[in-house]
């Protein structure tokens, strides 16, 4: 991997699942004291000061910043994504062109834009979680405070609306690098990425939202008539069959299977 010269730090954070310190180098939590110091001496390059200041104004909310110094491998760029081995085999990328794909994704992406959303969505976050739990009580019930609650819920609104366009942007420059069969594949199953509850290959298949819905509750009471060992109900055994008798869907299972081992070496070996 490369070194991070020049650059700021990359927040890391829980983006699409991904927590903790996944495919990253050097992680280091540093006290508001030892990150002065580091802004004192500029060790990132003045082009970029203006980006580590923002990270660092974000502090009061935060606490503790985790970062990685060197860059994140491209299959941590991936996974950031929401682009994890499975979809990538459901789209039909093959084993042999797992390692080309990630290191094409990894160095179309930019993540700055993710990582300070990301960061101010977790600051607006956390600024409004007492505030809700204050306006539950007795003391808050005020028309001020509910006021000041509910001015805090517009911002954290549109924080999340800016997180998922800093999303979207980063998922369309992922997807303008890759071959356009697997492009066009992954766009279709990316409706599934932060669908739980329903089985990826599923939505290979066009699914409106009241389907998907219909789709979770089918097959969560299958899943209940499995332990159980009752029978499932006539009607959820008919969502299940039609959309599993769908040749789209039936197609991404076969690439799934057929790649996904492979697939998930290469993940393995370039986060």
């Amino acid at each position: 991997m490369k070194g991070r010269s020049g650059k700021a730090p990359a927040v890391t954070g829980p983006i699409n699942g991904i927590s903790g310190n996944d495919g990253l180098d050097n992680i280091g939590t540093f006290d508001q004291s030892e990150w002065a110091w580091n802004l004192d001496l500029g060790p990132f390059g003045g082009g970029h000061m203006l980006t580590t200041l923002a990270l660092a104004s974000m502090w009061s909310a935060t606490h503790r910043v985790s970062f990685a110094w060197n860059e994140p491998g491209p299959a941590t760029v991936a996974l950031r994504l929401g682009f994890t081995p499975e979809s990538l085999a459901a789209a039909g990328c093959s084993p042999a062109e797992t390692d080309e794909l990630l290191f094409a994704i990894g160095g179309a992406v930019d993540l700055t834009s993710l990582d300070i959303a990301e960061v101010e969505w977790q600051r607006q976050a956390a600024a409004l979680a007492p505030l809700i739990e204050e306006l539950r009580s007795e003391a808050g019930c005020t028309d001020e405070f509910a006021a000041k609650c509910a001015a805090e819920q517009e911002a954290f609104t549109a924080l999340d609306s800016q997180l998922a366009a800093a999303l979207d942007a980063a998922r369309a420059s992922a997807l303008a690098v890759c071959p356009q069969e697997i492009a066009s594949r992954l766009e279709t199953l990316s409706a599934g990425l932060d669908a739980p509850g329903l089985p990826l290959r599923v939505f290979a298949a066009p699914l409106s939202q009241a389907q998907q819905e219909d789709l979770a509750t089918a097959y969560a009471m299958e899943r209940l008539s499995e332990q159980s060992g009752e029978e499932l109900d006539p009607e959820f055994s008919a969502l299940i069959a039609e959309v599993e008798g769908n040749a789209a869907v039936q197609q991404a299972q076969q690439l799934l299977d057929a790649n996904l081992a492979g697939v998930e070496q290469a993940f393995d070996e370039l986060k």
